[in-house]
């Protein structure tokens, strides 16, 4: 292998290329990419770029390396979105709000399942179907279920997302947050409103009502 003048980065390499040496050609060729990038283009960037880099991937993968999130992602498992081809339910029972792990973990494994549905040999009417159900989903949506959502039926998949309020699915502070909840919206075809109170300001007077919208 090539001098990488870093030498973390250099020591990662090798131990990636020991593990995946035992894996699958695709796998072996997504190495190769990444390799070249840390042999070429890594090694010509400027030293604030490079650390700007760093900051912003350690901090991806940081929650991945210690407390619950370690140990239900980077130990063995007894589960993957396989099981769910096979009828299983998967159950990601982790409080989100007291537990940052818990979100986390949800968001994970709702990818995870979404990018598994995807991709999984489709028999048409044959092809199991599967559920997504999302109780308080404003924990755990992201803007890439609107792109996921428009696919949906064909993956056979069938989300379920309930929330208090439109107004809450903000996908974690996203400044496109607006184009990306109407979008959701426009794929979740069923849709249910139920009691809900809106408040308005008329002439300086706040005026509350309430309306049951199915």
């Amino acid at each position: 292998m090539a001098f990488v003048q870093d030498e973390a980065v250099s020591k990662m390499l090798e131990k990636a290329l020991e593990r995946v040496a035992t894996m699958s050609e695709s796998r072996q060729k997504d190495y190769l990419l990444i390799e070249g990038y840390f042999k070429n283009e890594w090694q010509i960037l400027p030293e604030k770029t490079r650390e700007t880099i760093k900051s912003l991937a350690t901090n991806a993968v940081e929650p991945f390396a210690r407390g619950a999130i370690r140990e239900l992602f980077s130990t063995t498992s007894t589960i993957t979105p396989e099981a769910l081809g096979k009828g299983k339910i998967v159950v990601v029972d982790l409080p989100a709000i007291t537990l940052s792990a818990g979100k986390v973990a949800a968001v994970v494994w709702k990818y995870m399942v979404q990018k598994w549905s995807e991709r999984r040999a489709k028999e048409g009417d044959q092809t199991r179907p599967i559920f997504i159900f999302a109780d308080e989903c404003q924990y755990f949506a992201t803007p890439r279920d609107a792109v996921f959502q428009s696919t949906a039926r064909s993956s056979r998949v069938a989300t379920v997302y309930l929330t208090q309020t439109l107004g809450s699915l903000n996908f974690f502070g996203n400044p496109q947050f607006r184009q990306h909840r109407e979008m959701l919206l426009a794929n979740l075809i069923n849709k249910v409103f139920t009691r809900t109170r809106i408040t308005k300001q008329t002439s300086g007077q706040p005026i509350s009502s309430e309306k049951l919208l199915l």
